[in-house]
């Protein structure tokens, strides 16, 4: 008498043939269904644990070791189907847009304002209203969130973008204003914005999809004059937030990493990946992201992996075309 499959077998059987069903009606409908493959970059908020799915699988044949900024990355998606699409027609945006580059105590940065007033422009046309300001101080900052804050009740999607220097402190990310002068960590406290200062305005305002965009993991100029026992924790970037319900957080990359500013007169990586994505119609946030984090790997060699925070409780788009 043949021994009986053990019961690991039999299920992996099960599914191998529940999934030849799965698309072969797939395929009947019309629908272009493809296995999404695991991309690096993903965190698992639940458990507030940060959470790389990072292979040989995806990559195609190229080891993430050795490759190089040539490697073509496989990105692979479920597509949404037109009909499932939903209507943006009514949708109420607001976006805040801040670029600081000039700073009076902490040098030039080349691009905050380009990705500023790039940024604005593209969200213009995806139908947000837009708030855009550059240079700002303390004050000028303060005043700006505050105004944002105040006007988000009567939007249904809020997003808040910002380039430029941020530091994270004792585990706190903070925004930190042209006229910023900071000779020791605790001046960040009183001499800075604190980015959970947006995302409490957010909360309050109960819009149902609240985006923050985080372009400011660039390295501190000021930390030079901070001695030792006072360095950022992590050595630089920013800190991981936690996405309340309806909330996304994206970062130019890792926690606890630095970007580059990219090169003069043009994007910095990471918003010019934005800016090359958001436009594409039909996908997800989600999935806009990970086309952005695939950009922007390639074209760093890998130094630079964007990540996002989700709580995100619907689909969100940023453009639709039916």
């Amino acid at each position: 008498m043949e021994e009986a499959l053990p019961m690991k077998k039999i299920l992996y059987l099960l599914i191998f043939i529940l999934s030849i069903f799965l698309l072969d009606g797939c395929k009947e409908q019309g629908l272009n269904i493809v296995i999404p493959k695991a991309s690096s970059g993903e965190l698992n908020v639940r458990n507030s644990q940060y959470t790389r799915t990072i292979g040989k699988h995806s990559f195609g044949e190229s080891d993430y070791s050795t490759s190089s900024p040539t490697t073509q990355v496989q990105q692979f998606y479920v597509a949404v189907d037109k009909k499932d699409l939903p209507s943006i027609t009514n949708e109420r945006r607001v976006a805040l847009v801040i670029g600081n580059a000039n700073y009076s105590h902490g040098g030039t940065l080349a691009n905050p304002l380009n990705d500023a007033r790039d940024m604005a422009s593209m969200l213009k046309s995806l139908g947000f209203k837009v708030m855009k300001y550059e240079d700002l101080g303390l004050n000028e900052m303060r005043r700006a969130v505050d105004d944002f804050g105040n006007m988000l009740s009567k939007y249904d999607v809020s997003l808040f973008f910002y380039a430029g220097h941020g530091v994270q402190v004792n585990g706190n990310n903070y925004l930190i204003p042209v006229d910023a002068k900071i000779t020791s960590k605790n001046d960040v406290e009183y001499n800075c914005i604190e980015a959970g200062r947006v995302l409490s305005k957010m909360e309050d305002a109960k819009c149902k999809t609240n985006l923050i965009i985080l372009d400011a993991c660039r390295n501190n100029p000021f930390e030079r004059s901070w001695s030792r026992g006072v360095r950022l924790n992590g050595g630089g970037g920013l800190a991981f937030m936690n996405a309340p319900s309806g909330s996304l957080i994206a970062y130019s990359t890792a926690p606890g990493s630095t970007a580059g500013d990219g090169a003069s007169g043009s994007n910095g990586l990471y918003t010019a990946s934005l800016l090359e994505h958001m436009k594409t119609p039909n996908i997800t946030i989600e999935e806009m992201f990970k086309r952005v984090r695939v950009s922007v790997e390639q074209k760093s060699n890998r130094r630079q992996i964007p990540w996002e925070s989700t709580s995100l409780k619907g689909h969100f788009f940023f453009k639709i075309e039916k």
